[in-house]
């Protein structure tokens, strides 16, 4: 264990870390921190046991509430002890000879410096990237703790210091973005905090989508060399340039404010008995969106949810309106379904996602559609809700989805990712419109965009298909010109303008990955697994930041 703070005499070098939810990584760093005087970790309310593997290291672990990047650092800054603070990152390394170093220079007070910049060999998808601007990435980390701050920074934080500033020869190691799931769950937390930090002078409009994510693609990729570290370059230069993309877009929610949800029809309960029609809901962690869901569904004679594993409120919330609400493992989109049309006690089946609504309009025609004895089932046109407009054109409008159909009749297809319904029989097609709330804000939109394209990579690789470069780099420009263009996307204005953009970027990631999956193996996909049970369980933390 590091040495804790003296009673005698004040420790030379403290090492500082803070932490969040990095059990499967902060051992490793500190391993490499056991030179240290003082190690000094500060837990911003992890639930995945960092605190008790810190605890291995050092009796010097406090745990705060998560108050952001810069609050947490100077928070840590001022239990350091040492006339010497070195701030490291749990995704970082202290080499021996960096370690060496810096006592070296401690020992003989600085050499007349007050702070030293150390290089970075940060490592992308598993390689030391030299270009693209990465190497060597100079941060400032080791200071005189008299004389060191904080940025104010929302993200992208660092250390001041007032006085000489000097640079270490010896590099630590960074182990940034072990997969692509890592680096765009990064994407979508940091330009979330960015944006706090960003005011720009004017408003932000559609050019800037494409100008900005073009210009840093190409000073990465070409401009500082990006392509001599091959696909990794071109991978780490379009990530780059996507978040640029990301940012421009949430910088472009922000002025206008579009998280709002429609003002939608209020539900109504048909005249007369229920609608003999059993409504399956199949929800995990919706507490934002299951009571409106249930609500447009009470003038059906059952509504059934199937909670897959919640983390918050949804289940309770559910029991408030549901008929039943059944508690099962999660077992896949399809199997799950079909597993729950057993407990269903209608021969009409009307399938539900907890971000769809039905109007009254659709819940009266539906009554009617279902007297009529000759049809399996129906197809329901959908119109979709899209960062504060309606999207009807871009391809997604109609998009008839089938969802209403007979019990003996309709089976759920087996698919990784945006599995179907088949029905025997004839299939009619109504007229009024489901209501989809798919995404009013890019947080949310971004939450999926990752989980999806790693089902799709998967998805594609069990059908036997195999990486190729022509792909990533023709079918992304093909799929924005069929929706912004074919399709008329430009009829849905700057929404339609974003979505084109986005998909393009979809089916690049999709391909992304399924080179990842050929090159790096399957391990990399379970970064998403844990990356998706820390949002589901600290979310609102990462609100409040």
């Amino acid at each position: 264990m590091a040495a804790s703070r003296s009673a005698a005499s004040s420790p030379l070098i403290s090492a500082v870390v803070i932490a969040r939810n990095e059990a499967h990584q902060i051992a490793e760093c500190l391993e490499t921190l056991r030179w240290a005087d003082e190690l000094v970790v500060v837990d911003g309310g992890s639930i995945d046991g960092t605190p008790e593997i810190a605890r291995r290291y050092t009796d010097r672990v406090y745990v705060r509430e998560w108050t952001g990047y810069a609050d947490q650092r100077r928070f840590a800054l001022s239990k350091a002890a040492g006339q010497w603070v070195l701030m490291v990152d749990c995704d970082e390394r202290i080499p021996s000879a960096l370690a060496t170093e810096i006592r070296r220079v401690a020992e003989r007070d600085g050499d007349g410096y007050d702070g030293f910049y150390i290089a970075r060999k940060s490592f992308f998808l598993r390689k030391w990237i030299r270009h693209a601007g990465w190497y060597p990435g100079y941060q400032l980390r080791l200071c005189r703790r008299a004389r060191a701050g904080v940025t104010d920074r929302a993200v992208h934080e660092g250390l001041v210091v007032e006085g000489r500033v000097g640079y270490l020869s010896e590099a630590m190691l960074h182990f940034t973005y072990p997969s692509l799931e890592a680096a765009l769950e990064r994407i979508n937390r940091y330009t979330t905090l960015e944006v706090k930090d960003r005011h720009p002078a004017r408003r932000v409009g559609p050019l800037d989508f494409l100008f900005h994510p073009l210009a840093e693609f190409l000073k990465k990729y070409v401009g500082r060399a990006g392509f001599r570290e091959g696909m990794h370059g071109l991978l780490l230069a379009a990530t780059s340039g996507f978040y640029k993309l990301v940012l421009y877009v949430k910088l472009w929610e922000s002025q206008r404010g579009t998280a709002t949800l429609p003002v939608l029809p209020k539900p109504s309960e048909l005249a007369g008995d229920r609608a003999p029609v059993s409504v399956l809901v199949i929800a995990k962690n919706e507490e934002r969106n299951i009571r409106d869901c249930l609500l447009s569904a009470r003038w059906a004679d059952e509504v059934v949810v199937v909670d897959t594993g919640s983390t918050d409120a949804t289940p309770q919330l559910a029991r408030e309106l549901a008929d039943r609400v059944l508690l099962r493992p999660w077992r896949g989109y399809a199997a799950t379904k079909q597993e729950a049309l057993a407990e269903l006690r209608n021969g009409w089946i009307l399938w539900l996602d907890a971000d769809e609504r039905v109007s009254p309009e659709l819940a009266a025609e539906i009554r009617e559609a279902i007297r009529q004895s000759d049809y399996a089932g129906f197809e329901i046109p959908r119109l979709a809700w899209f960062l504060g407009g309606w999207i009807r054109h871009s391809g997604w409008f109609p998009g008839y989805v089938a969802r209403l159909f007979r019990k003996d009749k309709g089976s759920f297809t087996d698919s990784l990712v945006h599995e179907g319904l088949e029905i025997e029989g004839r299939v009619g097609r109504l007229r009024n419109p489901l209501i989809h709330l798919t995404d009013p804000e890019l947080q949310h939109y971004m939450e999926k965009f990752n989980r999806y394209t790693t089902l799709a990579a998967q998805q594609e690789r069990g059908r036997g298909r195999r990486f190729r470069l022509w792909k990533l780099l023709f079918h992304p420009p093909h799929m924005f010109f069929r929706m912004y263009v074919l399709q008329r996307g430009f009829r849905d204005g700057t929404q339609g303008w974003i979505l084109a953009l986005l998909s393009g970027g979809y089916v690049f990631f999709k391909y992304a990955k399924l080179w990842q999956l050929e090159t790096l193996g399957e391990e990399n996909v379970t970064v998403q697994d844990r990356l998706g049970r820390e949002k589901a369980s600290s979310r609102a933390a990462w609100e409040r930041m």
